[in-house]
């Protein structure tokens, strides 16, 4: 398989108004595609060749625009080679795929699009591939979640009445780096770290190594479940989520958001601290000034999502037959119930031990847990801790 050229796929969005929508008229006015947050996903319908409507995630934070290999086979798109790219678990080999013809939200028709084939896509159910994020950096564009529309101003946008500017940075378009993207600056335990901006991450802040340990979070005494950050190229080594007091975008306040951190030894951002994702982001309607390089933003009507952790605080593995602790988070139900990092649990196989940890809250789990040869039942009860 051909290798190929990464400035092959650094491309201008070539805008063109779908239904007949003068171009002369679209400089004086946006041009509107729907969009809708579903799944903890900003989603957008995308249409090849004015077939039916896909299911594609917006995502600032992505190198290039991807797609389910299936369905780039099922629409017979032609194959250019293959690429490497680097994500969250590593690097992962994929097929670029060139559409010819792409229509956007209903509203938005491009040609010539590439798109990175992934084999084992986990967008979410019934999404099929994410936009890069040079849909919103290389054009101004708005993205209303009041509204629900994605906002394209080819001339520029004339005013931001209402909005706020953020101390962020469009990066400059680089062909080694993909679309140009947005870092922001962000105060989180007193300390300015670099934001990259990531729509298509559902967590609210991700710090990565480096910062992890900088930001004071990585502290085995606070509360804490354990997890495993998952994206390009796979799964990464187990993380702590713990809860910070606040983060502070400009002069935008978020209170007690969750922070996923990854071990401190790990690899840190391409010069960023960390990750804002769309549980942050989705509470604010974002603006786009691509002459300036920066960002606007205003707070919306948007409520906060529902949190999601797992309420037991531990993390365990199939081992060969067995079920294996791997880690338990301080200040857990696990930890309160003397559940130990390389406990077993016996009589349940792995499966059903997730599902008995997976329960709603004020449930109690007995698991049989075996250490050192020696049984006893362990209770867990399962709560909200962070």
């Amino acid at each position: 398989m051909a290798t190929v050229d990464r400035r092959m796929i650094l491309r201008t969005l070539a805008i063109t108004p779908v239904a007949g929508i003068p171009l002369a008229a679209a400089r004086q006015a946006p041009i509107i595609a729907n969009m809708r947050v579903a799944q903890r996903r900003a989603l957008i319908d995308v249409q090849f060749r004015d077939g039916p409507p896909h299911a594609f995630l917006i995502d600032t934070g992505g190198f290039h625009s991807l797609i389910d290999e299936r369905l780039a086979r099922e629409l017979k798109l032609r194959s250019l080679g293959g690429i490497g790219m680097r994500g969250l678990g590593g690097l992962e080999n994929m097929t670029l795929y060139r559409a010819p013809e792409v229509v956007f939200g209903g509203a938005v028709r491009q040609r010539d699009v590439t798109f990175g084939g992934l084999r084992d896509p986990r967008f979410g159910a019934g999404v099929q591939g994410t936009l890069a994020a040079g849909v919103f950096t290389v054009v101004d564009s708005d993205l209303d979640f009041d509204a629900g529309e994605w906002r394209l101003w080819p001339e520029g946008r004339p005013d931001r009445a209402g909005f706020v500017k953020l101390p962020a940075k469009i990066t400059a378009p680089a062909a080694r780096e993909g679309s140009p993207k947005i870092i922001a600056e962000g105060v989180l335990g007193g300390r300015t770290l670099r934001f990259l901006l990531d729509t298509g991450a559902p967590k609210a802040i991700n710090l990565f190594g480096p910062a992890a340990r900088a930001s004071g979070l990585w502290d085995a005494n606070m509360p804490q479940a354990v997890i495993r950050p998952f994206g390009i190229g796979g799964a990464a080594p187990l993380g702590r989520l713990v809860r910070a007091e606040a983060i502070a975008i400009g002069p935008l306040r978020f209170e007690r958001p969750l922070v996923q951190l990854h071990q401190p030894g790990s690899r840190g951002g391409n010069g960023f601290d960390g990750i804002i994702g769309l549980d942050i982001l989705q509470r604010m309607n974002l603006s786009t000034d691509t002459k300036a390089r920066t960002l606007w933003a205003m707070p919306n009507r948007q409520p906060a999502y529902e949190e999601r952790y797992g309420l037991s605080g531990m993390w365990v593995d199939a081992k060969g037959d067995s079920v294996v602790v791997r880690a338990v988070g301080a200040r857990s139900p696990a930890a309160e119930a003397g559940i130990a990092e390389g406990d077993r649990i016996v009589g349940m196989p792995v499966a059903q031990v997730i599902r008995a940890i997976s329960q709603d809250p004020d449930t109690v789990v007995p698991l049989t847990v075996e250490r050192g040869g020696k049984r006893r039942t362990a209770e867990v009860r399962l709560r909200r801790f962070l």
